[in-house]
């Protein structure tokens, strides 16, 4: 079989309806010169050729933002669910998100960027806790299964939520969608974060499973992919999914809005096509492929 330097285009009409197909592995299906059937070649509908392309643009904006914003592990969640699907509270998952960031490169045995693994007793001084509250930490992600203290010591943590790397294709159900955490970014927001503002961290990581995975921003209808048919939450309609009193709404935009990354802010309240929305800065958490528009929807540039 002589391999070609274009696809083949070809035609079949399957129950009376026109269906376009194209040859995906540069052969084609029939050899012109002899007749012979290329079994090996695999047909792909038009449809499917369209989802090719999409991603394709997809992992082009990846390579942007990787660029940009440097590494970055995957996090499985639950869209419109608590975050860890409700397993622990704002505080541990928070400081969980920051202790992920030192995941190998497909691997899930925690380690430091020298490549020694982490041990329980190295907790307490990398989340900035005293012992007590570092095995009470540790304590309620064993419970919820989200860590794993090996014989020696080290940690593993969970496969179902966190990967680095190629994700294994039985992670991906219909039920849970995945977004990218960028590693530089959580690192600084959690290092530099004082005390007061460690709570304001808390809220911006709570609300990920309510924001929308093209726009970044908080929303009804997270997995909308037209702008114009988002329905954006209120800064009140936030505080009743973060349990915040909405008559001290002012105060969470407070909290919220003067958290940076990069010397950015990590979130903002602008109006835009929508209305006045809520935008999350795409170099903290983005699970699409527009962010460029995001950039200058939330004015992040």
């Amino acid at each position: 079989m002589k391999s070609l330097d274009k696809l083949l285009i070809f035609r079949y009409n399957i129950e009376w309806k026109e269906v376009e197909f194209r040859v995906s592995n540069i052969r084609m299906a029939i050899d012109p010169e002899t007749g012979e059937v290329d079994e090996d070649a695999r047909i792909i509908t038009k449809e499917m050729d369209e989802a090719i392309v999409k991603n394709k643009a997809k992992n082009m904006s990846i390579a942007v933002d990787y660029a940009m914003y440097g590494q970055f592990y995957w996090l499985l969640y639950s869209i419109q669910k608590p975050l860890f699907d409700g397993l622990i509270d704002g505080s541990t998952a928070t400081r969980l998100i920051y202790l992920a960031t030192y995941m190998p490169y497909n691997g899930y045995r925690l380690t430091f960027d020298n490549n020694t693994g982490i041990h329980v007793g190295d907790l307490n001084k990398l989340l900035g806790l005293d012992r007590t509250n570092a095995r009470r930490f540790l304590k309620k992600c064993k419970d919820a299964k989200l860590l794993f203290v090996n014989d020696d010591n080290t940690i593993d943590i969970s496969k179902e939520y966190f990967a680095r790397g190629k994700i294994k294709p039985f992670l991906c159900k219909k039920e849970r969608d995945i977004i990218r955490i960028y590693i530089n970014s959580v690192r600084e927001l959690y290092e530099k974060s004082k005390e007061e503002n460690y709570k304001a961290l808390i809220y911006l990581f709570m609300l990920l499973p309510y924001v929308n995975k093209q726009y970044n921003c908080v929303c009804f209808n997270p997995n909308e992919e037209e702008l114009e048919n988002i329905k954006p939450m209120t800064l009140q309609e936030c505080c009743d999914i973060l349990g915040y009193n909405a008559k001290n709404a002012y105060r969470l935009r407070q909290f919220l809005f003067k958290i940076f990354v990069g010397n950015r802010p990590a979130i903002v309240l602008n109006r835009s096509a929508i209305g006045e929305t809520v935008f999350v800065n795409p170099g903290v958490y983005y699970a699409g492929s527009r962010s460029e528009e995001v950039r200058i929807l939330g004015a992040f540039n």
